[in-house]
């Protein structure tokens, strides 16, 4: 099966100031290697995206070396850990 992008969303979660300080530093590095890969993607692709972040006000928000390639995403303020049920209630 291919997917659609008519179907498809990029959703990145929770890659936060606080959580991402806690992480070593080889790892957050190559998760945001890669995190700007597939906005590249999406962006190409059209493809829309969507920021999760739970409780900014004490986590901190995205990161900024994350927000410094996303052209166009959606943020969601959250105070849920449950994203799923999060997405689903948005009709995602």
């Amino acid at each position: 099966m291919i997917a659609s992008k008519n179907k498809s969303q990029l959703v990145l979660v929770d890659m936060q100031e606080k959580l991402a300080s806690v992480m070593p530093k080889e790892v957050i590095n190559k998760i945001i290697k890669r995190c700007e890969l597939l906005f590249a993607v999406a962006q190409k692709l059209e493809i829309p995206s969507i920021i999760t972040e739970q409780y900014p006000q004490g986590l901190g928000s995205t990161l900024p070396s994350i927000k410094a390639f996303v052209n166009e995403a959606s943020y969601i303020e959250k105070k849920s850990l449950h994203v799923l049920t999060m997405l689903f209630l948005i009709g995602i």
